[in-house]
């Protein structure tokens, strides 16, 4: 998956839901500017702060009762 898919797997995920990028980073506790800087390829990206971002739109999807398909 290229960096512009991902964020856009978790926008999409995140609509899903009724929410948006802005609450899928502060669930992940990911700082406004360094989302921002990923979001927009300025590096600093790391499999860490990924699996992060994922682990975050995953527990929202959870919690709204969502499950994303390819997960079963």
């Amino acid at each position: 998956m290229t960096h512009d898919e991902l964020f856009a797997d978790w926008e999409t995920r995140a609509k899903a839901i009724g929410s948006d990028l802005s609450a899928v980073r502060k669930a992940a506790g990911v700082h406004p500017a360094n989302f921002s800087n990923w979001r927009n390829g300025k590096g600093g990206m790391t499999l860490a702060s990924i699996q992060k971002v994922e682990q975050a739109v995953a527990d929202m999807e959870r919690c709204a009762g969502f499950a994303k398909a390819d997960a079963a």
